[in-house]
């Protein structure tokens, strides 16, 4: 049995990078991809593939709700333009992860 303090196996490592690109793996403790197909998996998310960084797409998906909640709140034209703005940008990045997805 490994302590905490032992270092990652490369398997794990592959995981842990992979879990750092949002990948969900807490709910399989066996994962059931092959150590190549981690790899693979890996790289082509260290390729610049153009897919958005997580951060940005919950940025983005906050930014809309906040606009429709701050819109609902106060039907101003302000806030009108606010909540056009941040749908824009919702489209903008839909836009991206589609061609990102194609490639």
């Amino acid at each position: 049995m490994s302590s905490p303090c032992d270092p990652l196996t490369p398997r794990q490592e592959l995981i842990s990078e992979l879990e750092g690109y949002g990948f969900d793996f807490a709910a399989a403790a066996d994962w059931p991809m092959s150590d190549a197909d981690l790899s693979l998996t890996a790289a082509a998310w260290r390729d610049d593939s153009g897919f958005p960084e997580t951060a940005e797409i919950v940025a983005t998906m906050r930014e809309v709700v906040d606009a429709a909640e701050a819109y609902t709140d106060a039907d101003t034209p302000e806030n009108e333009q606010r909540c056009h703005a941040a749908l824009d940008r919702q489209k903008d990045l839909l836009s991206r992860i589609t061609k990102a997805q194609e490639a």
